[in-house]
């Protein structure tokens, strides 16, 4: 059975464990104002996302500042962060279906394995998202497990960046371009990424229990099929 993640929920699925703190920072320039001379289809705007996504940019703060201008409306870093580790990520379609001139939805398919939090720790539980112990009556889907995920894009001359120091984000005008419409707040990684990711979290943090978490964490995505 293939799983489908709502918008809502998948963007309010994670709020988890401390934002490591030693995430590299690689630059914090926000976007800029200025649009492209050739703006990109929505097609081109996804994939171009998602292939700085699932390579783990959003991990950091300066990744995750730049992945800003593919959104409408971008959202800070949350304090607490989760990740989705995935597999096989592509296009249900051949090309996005068209609803009006200006609106547009796209779908990716993946295998979903699991979640890490930001102190090391790998679960294969897909839902409900670690931030949210179970409740009587939900029900545990567990990886890995075929995802759909869906997209909405906007041709939109509005939206919303960060100024030069991190203000806002505040609304700007400027020529139209596709953007997602909906936030993503967790980011969907590969197993490669989320191993770099682990290795470094190990490497540079002083707690025990969080080296610890990311041993046994590698361990079990380096014996994944």
């Amino acid at each position: 059975m293939t799983l489908q993640l709502g918008r809502e929920k998948l963007k309010h699925a994670s709020v988890i464990g401390a934002l490591a703190t030693v995430l590299l920072s690689v630059g914090s320039t926000p976007t800029s104002a200025q649009a492209p001379a050739n703006p990109k289809s929505p097609r081109e705007v996804l994939e171009a996302y998602r292939r700085m996504d699932a390579e783990g940019e959003r991990l950091t703060p300066g990744g995750w500042y730049r992945a800003s201008k593919y959104f409408v409306k971008p959202e800070r870093p949350p304090l607490h962060i989760v990740m989705y580790i995935m597999d096989g990520e592509r296009f249900t379609d051949p090309s996005p279906r068209f609803k009006e001139n200006s609106k547009a939805d796209d779908q990716l398919i993946c295998s979903a394995i699991g979640q890490i939090d930001s102190l090391g720790r790998f679960t294969s539980l897909l839902s409900p998202g670690l931030a949210y112990p179970p409740r009587p009556g939900d029900q545990q889907s567990r990886g890995p497990a075929p995802i759909v995920r869906p997209y909405d894009l906007v041709l939109t001359a509005t939206h919303w960046e960060f100024g030069p120091n991190l203000e806002g984000p505040r609304e700007v005008n400027g020529p139209p371009e596709w953007r997602i419409e909906t936030f993503e707040a967790e980011p969907w990684v590969t197993v490669e990424a989320a191993i770099r990711y682990l290795t470094h979290l190990r490497d540079e943090s002083s707690s025990e229990i969080i080296k610890r978490n990311a041993d046994e964490s590698i361990a079990t995505l380096r014996r994944l099929p």
